[in-house]
């Protein structure tokens, strides 16, 4: 029986759809990732056409089918909420945003669950980028703090603590993660040929991130501290490496990053 709606939702993505609509994804805040169809979004008197704004959150009123929000909804109203229109004015700030999106998408393939902490982590990302990186480092910690929170939500982090306890935690160590047993160790395990550095530095960064997002002024002005431009590029190509080699994402956003700022 269908059923009508009211959600909060940001616009992951969208595209063409039949010949005069759209089709978009959003994540909401109670029911997770959901397919939307927006009529006659590409005509020019259209009043819906805004909600395909991407990055930008609204108010969303739609009309499920028989299969409810597993199938495909149709839009019948929206209130814009907010449209993060800096983002869009920075290629480097709307690839963040873009990736973060991109891993939102993977992480939550097929379901809801816990979609209010996701949906909150998402947003506060693409508030930080907008309003508070002037930086490269800051834009990058606060963009490496979201990755690692979501994975950590997704129970992605738990075998981090496999690292020996005995070692010492500088910039000169190195640990391996090993894909084949998903965590770190103190030495190169001889029977993973996948295993890839990662320093104690690192590790302790993401771990610091994942746990503190979004992060509080005193842990930012520590974290700049502690790890210059050069540690946070570290801990961005880890994190792709990751995703990509681990979790078998394809990430367009994260291989246009790099070209922009990692050296």
């Amino acid at each position: 029986m269908p059923t009508t709606e009211t959600l909060l939702g940001i616009c992951l993505k969208s595209k063409p759809y039949r010949e005069k609509d759209r089709l978009a994804t959003f994540y909401t805040q109670t029911a997770g990732k959901i397919d939307v169809a927006i009529k006659n979004t590409r005509t020019p008197t259209s009043k819906l056409a805004g909600a395909a704004q991407t990055l930008s959150i609204s108010q969303l009123q739609v009309r499920f089918g028989s299969r409810g929000k597993e199938g495909l909804g149709t839009l019948i109203q929206y209130q814009p909420q907010e449209t993060f229109a800096p983002l869009f004015a920075k290629e480097r700030l709307l690839l963040f945003a873009q990736a973060g999106a991109e891993t939102l998408l993977k992480l939550s393939e097929g379901t809801a669950e816990d979609a209010a902490v996701y949906f909150q982590a998402l947003r506060n990302l693409l508030h930080g980028l907008a309003f508070e990186a002037f930086t490269l480092e800051a834009e990058l910690l606060w963009f490496l703090g979201f990755q690692a929170h979501c994975l950590d939500l997704h129970g992605l982090w738990a075998d981090w603590t496999l690292l020996d306890a005995e070692t010492a935690v500088s910039s000169n160590n190195v640990c391996f993660f090993s894909p084949l047993h998903h965590g770190l160790f103190s030495r190169k395990p001889t029977d993973d040929a996948q295993c890839v550095p990662i320093s104690a530095s690192t590790q302790q960064l993401l771990l610091l991130l994942s746990q503190s997002f979004p992060l509080p002024e005193a842990v930012k002005l520590q974290a700049f501290d502690a790890h210059p431009l050069p540690s946070l590029q570290k801990g961005f190509r880890f994190l792709r490496f990751y995703l990509e080699n681990f979790q078998g994402f394809k990430l367009n956003s994260y291989a246009l990053l790099e070209t922009l700022f990692v050296s």
